[in-house]
């Protein structure tokens, strides 16, 4: 039995706590977050499970082996850092981390205490996607040549994190051709007005930085 503690019942939360709820082998001990509201929710639907609004508490619980991190993207890393130095297993949900460098010393610390640590991700367990994955391996479909899908459900619109910044956040800094390709072909950004920003040379961070502030720039414009 894996006893859990999930840090955030937000948004996305109440399905991360309905599906670790039901697994046989697991156990999901506590429920933190600061809003009264939500800890009503978990209280009401999942009497098995304790609240409290100080997440240390949860954490901090011997009994506890593994956290789930469903809070807002900017507090990722932190709560992350905090749970692995308290030597427990993490799920993150996406994004892992709001720069490089943060998820690259989350990467590095679950090595070290030899924990795992694991970003969500939306479709790698989905039923349709592992249906399809399972007629291909089968054969059942034939030499497949080309395949297309369409994700109707935009979800919730954010103001934190979106597609555009996530993909530069992991190739902002390390190959210009990439973030050129990115900007002149996906969004049609004309990259000749970010010369002075492609000839800079600095940490994959700050470069990353100054890409997005310059797209973001770029499309507020038009």
């Amino acid at each position: 039995m894996i006893t859990v503690a999930q840090l955030g019942c937000g948004y996305w939360g109440p399905n991360l706590l309905r599906n670790f709820s039901a697994q046989p082998e697991c156990h999901v001990k506590w429920v933190a977050d600061e809003d009264p509201k939500r800890r009503q929710y978990v209280e009401a639907n999942y009497p098995k499970t304790k609240t409290t609004s100080h997440w240390q508490e949860a954490i901090n619980d011997a009994d506890v082996d593994a956290v789930i991190i469903a809070t807002p993207a900017s507090t990722h890393y932190a709560l992350g850092k905090a749970c692995l130095e308290a030597e427990k297993h993490i799920f993150v949900e996406k994004p892992l981390a709001m720069c490089i460098s943060e998820a690259d010393v989350l990467v590095q610390l679950a090595a070290a205490r030899r924990r795992t640590l694991m970003a969500g991700d939306t479709f790698l367990y989905n039923a349709a996607v592992r249906y399809m994955k399972r007629l291909l391996t089968d054969g059942e479909l034939g030499e497949v040549y080309y395949i297309y899908s369409q994700r109707l459900n935009l979800g919730q619109v954010r103001t934190d994190v979106n597609a555009a910044i996530a993909w530069l956040n992991q190739t902002g800094g390390e190959q210009e051709g990439g973030v050129r390709e990115f900007m002149e072909g996906w969004v049609q950004v004309d990259a000749s007005k970010l010369e002075g920003v492609f000839k800079k040379a600095p940490d994959r961070d700050e470069f990353g930085s100054d890409i997005k502030e310059a797209l973001i720039v770029e499309l507020y414009s038009r």
